[in-house]
């Protein structure tokens, strides 16, 4: 039996996953997420709102141009809902629950990517493994790309600390037996596990792993330099880290 690596999911993959949604009339906002702060929920409708004007304005300009939906989260509307930063994050998963157009705004502001493997079972079946989600299992279809999202938004973000550990100890080990690339990659999928990440890498260096600080930083967006200090990365985590700590499960998420 012969595995094959499927490459990552990329964003064209999200883009795809509400192509067929676009031409259905936009609706409001239902029920809020669950302990969510009534400002960002305001605040998330009135930009929603606004970007999805400007979809509507522009759909026969460019969407009749291409059959790719690119051009919808590529406007200055858009990158303002964007800017809503991660305190939004609860407020735009339970829109996505409802509604898969804000799946890409999830996925960037989480900074999280999964890496999707496909083993060959029998003549015609296969069998798909999501790499950051153990013991995820489907047969034939690819995974839903939305779907994934919102298991890691209720269930797999609250595995990070021993996933980020785990990488950290075979990326260690790596390094020791003189493997770059390998080490290179393990690194990659440290940041691929999202802003979740943040306190174990603030932990680790402070400990003098100063090397983590990059992904500290692609994260953060730069708000935090590649070659920051222990203290520095200290400094920006005290004076932000209400803003950038995910929450924890709601009652929903822990049923």
């Amino acid at each position: 039996m012969r595995a094959r690596r499927e490459t990552r999911f990329t964003l064209a993959l999200v883009l795809l996953a509400v192509l067929a949604g676009l031409g259905r009339p936009h609706r409001a906002a239902s029920a809020p997420a669950e302990g969510a702060d009534p400002t960002m929920e305001r605040m998330l409708e009135t930009r929603y709102q606004a970007w999805w004007q400007w979809v509507e304005d522009h759909r026969f300009e460019f969407g009749s141009s291409s059959r790719s939906t690119a051009w919808m989260y590529d406007n200055e509307p858009y990158r303002q809902l964007l800017a809503l930063g991660p305190r939004a994050l609860p407020c735009i998963a339970a829109r996505v629950r409802r509604d898969g157009t804000l799946a890409d705004a999830l996925m960037r502001i989480a900074g999280v990517k999964f890496h999707l493997h496909r083993t060959a079972v029998a003549p015609g079946h296969s069998l798909w493994t999501v790499e950051e989600f153990p013991g995820f299992e489907q047969a034939d279809r690819a995974p839903d790309y939305i779907a994934l999202l919102l298991r890691w938004w209720n269930v797999e973000r609250f595995h990070t600390p021993e996933r980020f550990a785990k990488l950290y100890a075979e990326r260690q080990a790596l390094l020791q037996q003189g493997d770059a690339k390998g080490a290179q990659e393990k690194y990659q999928r440290i940041q691929n596990l999202g802003i979740a990440v943040l306190p174990c890498l603030l932990d680790k260096i402070g400990q003098g792993a100063t090397d983590l600080a990059p992904i500290m930083s692609a994260l953060t967006n730069g708000a935090v330099k590649p070659d920051a200090s222990p203290a520095d990365c200290a400094k920006w985590w005290n004076a932000h880290k209400q803003e950038w700590t995910l929450p924890p499960a709601t009652t929903d998420q822990a049923k």
